[in-house]
């Protein structure tokens, strides 16, 4: 974890750290490599097998942390009624029969026919779907003028995201419900004193939608385990999710307790002679004490909630998992669960090993499993294993693994075009000696199946961009585009039409970053950042347009950024796709904003639009802030005097915007945590309709 600590903190020391050449990389510091061999996926076959690498995954485990836990799943079991999930309707009109828009904007998702659940959905007539703390909010927002809630549902837990089927009128809603456990003192050969567990669990909850103004929870299905990424693709969806297989009680056990403190005693002493005895008596003791059925008990479970029952079945068995040669630090599962929109037809795999990248394409999941999960060498580097799944049939099985230096920012990072896997990865050197000392270059990486469950780089290239970070990647086809940082904004093109042999065509240096890279069409890129101007000045969020149409000279056409003089402006589309919509046929791009202008001492938190044109560059079309909204739920709850003030307005976020046409008008709705706004991107300064979403409660006169 300290390892991982320093890398996540890394980009903040690269981003004011300034130098006027690119040091080499040097070669004194010595690292060595995992081979794939080792990570490469095999095929439990039994639990006793599990048993096996289970133990030995857990012993180490347990010599290298003192985590106390304990839990009796069966407090989870208390059945939950779907019928008290209530339903607040408001009056309505028969949405069909009113006006509808001829275009509406949808989720912002990475690759087509594959998409990502989000907080907001709109369907065509209008009518759009909000996750709102623990609710599904469902307005009918066109036309903006009367605009209204027709219900609002409670779903027990936090909306994760959403997903939209239009064709069945039915949403399915991920929800992280907050389970707080109270755990009683230890009885008997186990010693421990109360505490309170958290439990992480994923819930999925389908939802009829015929009647908008009375949506009907249809199934809920509970998945153990946290939610790591999930996509829809056609009728079924996909869940990867982490699961820690942990015998809670067992560690416990006075025998295990007692070794444990002489194996520390050992440690502090340096005696590494005893503490490998003493390692191998904590192995015969654990095995001892740990049963094959207790073993299959471990195994996470899906607890289906209807009307009248509670039903907990094990559909995951020892059977279904995988695992590499390599002893982990953890024993962590990564779990991938397919299922119908009728929650029906599940099907689980699973694996050893943890990671939180994924990508998919329409018939295809990788998982990216970083090399701190193997962390035990001490010369060992950067790596990144990636597991290829196919998720073409009912149940997902495992295809290959790959293995690339370096780590792996996010699923942009990746790209699966023709049976050819596009990958691109930082990697940093550490000087153990001197942790002052660190390194790092980049590569971008070309993997091909084999026939032995393993995936070969057939092309890469290797070593650029030295001692600057990626921040952000996509792959357009046969084309790909990196961005880099440390002083300057490198956007490296490459051609990659020969998948042996990618080159880089041609590279810009321009001031600041890009951490997202959106095409608007084949030959131009536009990209949400910061710029660096002012001497290495990092405090405006930048919109910049590229023109792409000659791979050798990629060329700037315009950067827009608000205009604040020394002020600060962030914006959540820099590190979440889904808040960056581009409505193409209008050319018009609409982000959440947060800014303050210390010149003019004024805030903004609302939504921007910008005027996108490939000839004519970038121009603001018009902003919405929501500070109004904000003040009505400050001043109406508070009844503070001081309501109006201006830090209040940061009270409200903004997070999502969608666009909708009819005829020759264009609307912009903004959504805040606060509430949703529209107006007519011709006039900015009016606001047709608005709306106030559902709060929880007001604490300390601050809105969450």
């Amino acid at each position: 974890m300290k390892n991982l600590t320093k890398l996540l903190i890394l980009p903040t020391f690269l981003l004011i750290s300034a130098c006027n050449e690119d040091p080499q990389v040097s070669t004194e510091i010595s690292q060595s490599e995992t081979p794939v061999s080792k990570i490469a996926l095999k095929h439990i076959n039994s639990c006793t097998d599990l048993k096996q690498k289970f133990i030995a995954n857990w012993v180490e485990n347990l010599l290298s942390s003192q985590r106390y836990s304990y839990l009796d799943d069966t407090i989870l079991l208390a059945p939950t009624s779907i019928e008290s999930n209530s339903v607040l309707a408001s009056p309505v009109t028969d949405s069909a029969s009113a006006s509808t828009p001829d275009n509406v904007s949808q989720t912002n998702v990475q690759e087509a026919g594959v998409d990502e659940a989000d907080t907001v959905k709109t369907d065509s007539l209008g009518n759009m779907f909000i996750a709102q703390h623990d609710k599904l909010v469902i307005a009918d927002a066109f036309p903006p003028q009367t605009m209204n809630i027709l219900s609002t549902l409670a779903l027990g837990g936090t909306v994760t995201g959403i997903y939209l089927s239009e064709d069945d009128n039915r949403i399915a809603a991920l929800t992280r419900p907050n389970i707080p456990i109270n755990i009683p003192a230890s009885t008997g050969d186990t010693i421990f004193a109360p505490y309170i567990r958290w439990i992480p669990k994923t819930v999925l909850i389908l939802i009829d939608i015929s009647d908008l103004s009375n949506p009907v929870i249809t199934k809920k299905i509970r998945f153990d385990g946290s939610l790591i990424s999930s996509r829809r693709i056609g009728s079924r969806l996909h869940l990867v999710q982490g699961y820690y297989l942990n015998p809670f009680t067992k560690r416990f056990d006075v025998d295990i307790q007692s070794s444990l403190q002489k194996y520390n005693t050992a440690y502090l002493e340096g005696n590494t002679d005893e503490m490998e005895n003493i390692k191998s008596i904590l192995t015969r003791e654990v095995t001892e004490n740990l049963g094959i059925d207790e073993i299959e008990k471990l195994l996470p479970r899906i607890t289906f909630i209807d009307e009248t029952i509670t039903q907990q079945d094990q559909l995951l068995t020892c059977d279904d998992i995988y695992s590499p040669d390599i002893d982990l630090q953890q024993n962590h599962l990564l779990m991938v669960s397919s299922l119908d929109l009728l929650g029906e037809n599940i099907q689980q795999l699973a694996a050893l090993g943890s990671g939180w990248v994924t990508y998919a394409s329409q018939d295809d999941l990788f998982i990216v499993q970083p090399s701190y999960q193997w962390w035990w060498k001490k010369d060992q580097h950067q790596q990144s294993a990636i597991h290829h799944f196919s998720i073409n049939e009912l149940k997902p099985a495992y295809v290959s693994t790959g293995m690339v230096k370096g780590f792996i920012n996010d699923s942009y990072s990746m790209s699966y075009f023709q049976d050819h896997l596009r990958v691109t990865a930082t990697q940093d050197f550490w000087n153990r000696a001197d942790r002052s000392d660190t390194q790092s270059t980049n590569h971008l990486f070309v993997l091909k199946d084999n026939d032995s469950n393993g995936m070969d780089i057939i092309g890469s290239v290797q070593g650029f961009a030295k001692n600057e970070r990626i921040y952000s990647s996509r792959f357009l086809g046969d084309k790909g585009f990196v961005v880099t940082f440390r002083v300057v904004d490198p956007l490296f093109s490459f051609d990659l039409t020969n998948p042996e042999k990618p080159s880089i065509a041609g590279e810009l240096k321009i001031p600041g970053f890009s951490t997202y890279m959106h095409p608007i069409d084949d030959t131009h890129l536009l990209t949400i950042g910061r710029d660096g101007v002012g001497g290495g000045n990092l405090n405006q969020v930048a919109v910049k347009l590229f023109d792409i149409s000659d791979l050798s000279t990629p060329k700037l056409i315009d950067t827009y950024m608000p205009d604040l003089g020394d002020g600060y402006s962030w914006s959540g589309a820099a590190w979440d796709p889904h808040a960056f919509t581009y409505y193409a046929s209008e050319r018009l791009l609409a982000i959440p904003l947060s800014s303050y202008d210390s010149a003019k001492d004024n805030f903004f938190t609302g939504i921007i639009s910008i005027n996108v044109d490939p000839q004519q560059g970038l121009s603001l079309a018009g902003k919405v802030d929501h500070k109004d909204l904000v003040q009505q739920i400050s001043c109406d709850s508070t009844n503070n005097p001081d309501c109006t003030k201006y830090y209040y307005r940061w009270l409200s976020r903004p997070t999502r915007s969608v666009f909708m046409s009819k005829d020759n008008d264009t609307y912009l709705y903004s959504l805040s945590n606060i509430g949703l706004k529209a107006n007519n991107t011709d006039d900015f300064q009016t606001t047709l309709g608005s709306l106030l979403l559902p709060s929880p409660e007001d604490y300390y006169g601050y809105i969450y």
